[in-house]
């Protein structure tokens, strides 16, 4: 993905356990590395629940709001 941009959002292509992440999860741009992107992933209250270092071929584009994300947290039941 070249044309990605602070502040961007994108959803996860597969699934990162090690983070509780689902594929599918959307996140925000929040960083720009010559190697890849530091994406945000918050809940609907707006709090953090990860902050992960992606490549490119780790997201796509994504229309999805944010807060409407998939993902497992050890703070669910």
């Amino acid at each position: 993905m070249s044309d990605v941009r602070d502040l961007d959002v994108v959803r996860l292509i597969a699934d990162l356990p090690e983070r509780d992440l689902m594929a599918g999860a959307v996140g925000t741009i929040v960083g720009m590395y010559p190697a890849g992107y530091l994406v945000e992933f918050a809940d609907g209250n707006g709090e953090t629940l990860a902050m992960v270092d992606l490549y490119a071929d780790q997201f796509e584009g994504s229309r999805a709001h944010p807060a409407r994300q998939a993902f497992r947290s050890s703070r669910e039941p």
